[in-house]
């Protein structure tokens, strides 16, 4: 059988046609609003400020430029319950939220029963 592509700019121009228009549409599919997946993309990012171990580090700073931000992106699960007095209050309380996250959870030192 013979080898269709005989130069390197050939097999990379191929190449190419076929790569480009299945990365185009996996971008318009998760990163462009009204994408299929645009939303759940979204609301996994989202869902981390319910996760005590994503919330463990963050500072003060962090509260404000990342998890307020992810809080506002709660809207994409589509829930009722996630209003904007919801999200309002979830801000309100990120720094508790945070020094909760921060405490000694090791289960290791409890005496075994």
């Amino acid at each position: 059988m013979k080898f269709h592509h005989q130069t390197k700019n050939s097999l990379i121009y191929h190449g190419e046609s076929i790569a480009i228009p299945v990365g185009k549409y996996f971008n318009t599919l998760l990163n462009v609003d009204g994408g299929h997946c645009y939303n759940i993309r979204k609301l996994a990012k989202a869902s981390q400020i319910f996760n005590p171990i994503f919330l463990a580090d963050k500072t003060s700073t962090d509260i404000v430029t990342i998890l307020h931000f992810l809080a506002d992106k709660l809207v994409h699960f589509g829930y009722n319950h996630f209003t904007p007095t919801f999200i309002y209050m979830l801000k309100k309380e990120m720094p508790e939220l945070v020094k909760e996250a921060n405490r000694d959870s090791d289960l290791g030192r409890l005496k075994v029963s």
